[in-house]
């Protein structure tokens, strides 16, 4: 079940769905999402990410860099 996101979390999900889409599938690292949301560090960026997989909106692939995958395709 999908939960309505923060406007926060709206926004990086938002630039992580373009990045995905614009780099034929690849997902942005940590520091590109800190340098596209204005971050000051990547343990806000973690927050924002926990958040997004608990609501149902991302996943991880454990153990590979830019490992995020988008679920579904709602907001």
């Amino acid at each position: 079940m999908k939960y309505s996101l923060t406007q926060k979390q709206a926004s990086l999900l938002a630039f992580i769905r373009t990045y995905i889409e614009m780099h034929g599938g690849v997902a942005p690292s940590y520091d590109e999402m800190v340098e596209a949301t204005n971050g000051k560090n990547k343990s806000n960026i973690h927050r924002l990410i926990a958040g997004l997989i608990d609501r149902g909106h991302v996943a991880k692939r454990k153990g590979q860099a830019r490992s995020i995958v988008l679920l579904g395709g709602g907001e």
